[in-house]
């Protein structure tokens, strides 16, 4: 069961670093968010490709640890499969 949940929590966890201008300015945090709508609303354009291409880092990196983890914890996956 482990094996199916890993791409379903690395998908959470990018669903939650898209509410992040939501819940920084519920709890009144700075952080990544707050820089993001900021400097969307100075139409600063090298920060905000600068925090869009940081968030698709992450995002990235989280799909490729929960898909290396979903390979060493299924042996079904870690089978190679012959060409047809």
């Amino acid at each position: 069961i482990l094996s199916t949940l890993l791409p379903v929590i690395a998908l959470q966890f990018g669903y939650l670093l898209s509410g992040t201008v939501i819940t920084e300015s519920i709890f009144q945090r700075t952080g990544i968010g707050t820089v993001l709508l900021r400097a969307t609303l100075q139409q600063d354009y090298p920060v905000v490709q600068g925090v869009v291409l940081l968030m698709a880092i992450i995002y990235t990196v989280l799909t490729l640890l929960s898909d290396s983890g979903v390979m060493l914890l299924d042996p079904r996956m870690r089978m190679r499969q012959e060409p047809d």
